[in-house]
């Protein structure tokens, strides 16, 4: 019975690539031991690791054989074939596209026809290539450590005690290190210099971002279609983010408006801030040090949130002391004040009403429009109509 799912867990899959056909390709892999199934052109395969067979489709090769590896390999990839003989020390492939042969570390070369051809001798200390793409033709050779040089039509470059020194240029953009990590830059496309780890910047056409004392503090601003977003940190004191719509002019006689569509800011571990169109908080304490972390949020926030401010619009929400001191506003015509449990009061102006109380009803008072009551005992209730 062919499976329509494909089961898997950390080693083992089984995966029929069409159900529906039961000719189609197909494998079971009990990864790195065991490899069986059936190939796109129909040929069955299997393979013990590392005693030997063949698999198809794996590792970009169109096929593997292999006889107790590393002792002997060969792969596949359309018609260019390789063979490996105690991988990686031996290497041999001819076709029409490649030339390649290793005995490492002592020599070998790797020649693609009328592209490149790569050679070194006691790897990695001397290797050379020479470039025969129109347009990009050339050579290069590094002897490592000391120096190397590379020479192309659309490039050139020197490299001494790499990566430490290395000066080059192509294609309108240039660069160096002298040395690296410490001072680089570059220009074109592509604008750096970087004191490291004092202070550095990099520009590119969307991007532009920089540092200071890293790894604490960077920033980098990244430029979309319709909007720009800036971001500055300070780790982990400080940490700012917005987001800005792209600038159109406002309509004649308009109030002036921001193009700010969001923002957010947090002072770890005081407080922190966050605005996303008309909605925004404000909160203190702050002591998870990072951003939108839901389980935190959920759990744990809660506990060490001893004032949080609130806005939708015109409604806002002052909580103190995990709700001891609660104050709300909707609008500017009604609002409510708590201060738990001592006194509550509330009013609204369009409604005509306003009410408090003592000690949750111990004594209260209420006003709507005409009518009006007076609470005792938190059950007993007197009332009576009178003037506004």
């Amino acid at each position: 019975m062919v499976p329509t799912k494909a089961p898997a867990n950390f080693c083992g899959r089984l995966n029929y690539f069409d159900v529906s056909n039961p000719d189609s390709r197909w494998h079971w892999w009990f990864f790195p031991f065991w490899f069986q199934g059936r190939a796109a052109q129909g040929q069955r395969y299997a393979a013990l690791f590392p005693v030997g067979g063949a698999i198809h489709d794996f590792l970009g090769q169109d096929e593997l054989d292999f006889v107790l590896f590393p002792i002997y390999g060969h792969s596949r990839l359309k018609d260019e074939h390789s063979y490996h003989v105690l991988w990686p020390v031996f290497c041999r492939e001819s076709n029409a596209r490649n030339d390649r042969f290793r005995v490492w570390p002592l020599y070998g070369w790797n020649i693609r026809r009328d592209e490149f051809d790569k050679r070194f001798c006691l790897w990695p200390i001397i290797n050379w290539a020479r470039y025969d793409r129109p347009g990009s033709s050339g050579y290069g050779y590094l002897v490592f450590p000391l120096w190397g040089h590379i020479k192309r039509e659309n490039q050139a470059g020197w490299m001494f005690l790499p990566p430490f020194f290395k000066y080059g240029g192509g294609g309108g953009q240039s660069m160096g290190y002298m040395p690296w990590p410490f001072i680089q830059w570059s220009s074109g496309d592509t604008d750096k210099f970087y004191v490291w780890p004092l202070w550095g910047y990099k520009d590119t056409p969307l991007i532009q971002s920089g540092f200071y004392l890293w790894p604490l503090g960077w920033w980098r601003h990244i430029d979309r279609a319709n909007e720009s977003i800036h971001r500055y940190i300070f780790a982990p004191l400080w940490y700012s983010e917005s987001a800005w719509r792209a600038a159109r002019p406002p309509p004649p006689d308009a109030p002036a408006a921001t193009n700010c569509v969001s923002r957010y800011w947090r002072v770890w571990p005081l407080c922190s801030y966050e605005r996303l169109g008309d909605q925004s908080r404000f909160r203190t304490l702050l002591l998870w040090p990072l951003r939108h972390t839901a389980p935190v949020e959920r759990e744990y926030a809660p506990l060490w949130t001893i004032y949080q401010h609130t806005r939708a619009g015109v409604n806002a929400d002052d909580e103190v002391l995990w709700g001891l001191l609660r104050h709300q506003r909707r609008g500017a015509t009604a609002g409510r004040m708590a201060l738990f449990p001592l006194v509550e009061w509330s009013y609204d102006r369009e409604a005509q009403s306003r009410d408090w109380a003592l000690l949750k009803g111990l004594v209260g008072y209420e006003r709507a429009g005409d009518q009006r009551t007076v609470r005792l005992l938190w059950f007993l209730r007197v009332g009576g109509a009178g003037k506004k």
